[in-house]
């Protein structure tokens, strides 16, 4: 998949897109909404396809040492189909075999509504930074909390 880092990077333009930014705004997350060759590399990374289509992606990724689901990220065309259901589902599985007992969320804020219908908690939110330019809903998934 390493290879693939610039058509994920135009599905994540367009995913992003979805929620009608300004091209203005969007300009200003074009650094956040690259997927880079080495993060592909290096990341655990996880593809859905439809029909031999990509329909949408996620990496996971650690840091400060807590697991998070990044770059998860859906073509318009495949949202509101379970897509998105699909991908939060096999990355809670994947984290969870890891050994990880919480999965991390840096939500937009549209899409945390998604994240907590399926079982994820607002904890806070995480501090604007150089890439995003405001606060982020920080939601978290507990693994294991069923057994």
């Amino acid at each position: 998949m390493p290879s693939e880092h610039a058509a994920l990077t135009a599905l994540a333009w367009r995913s992003k897109a979805f929620w009608g930014y300004s091209a203005d705004q969007m300009e200003t997350w074009r650094e956040a909404l690259t997927i880079k060759e080495e993060e592909l590399r290096v990341q655990p990374s996880f593809l859905a396809e439809v029909h031999n289509e990509v329909a949408g992606f996620y990496l996971l990724s650690q840091s400060n040492n807590m697991l998070w689901l990044d770059h998860l990220w859906v073509e318009p065309t495949f949202m509101r189909q379970g897509c998105g259901r699909a991908l939060v589902t096999h990355a809670c599985a994947v984290a969870g075999a890891s050994g990880a007992k919480e999965l991390h969320v840096a939500s937009d804020p549209n899409a945390a509504p998604f994240y907590q219908r399926l079982g994820a908690a607002a904890i806070g939110h995480i501090p604007p930074g150089a890439n995003s330019g405001r606060a982020l809903p920080h939601l978290v998934f507990v693994l294991g909390a069923s057994e």
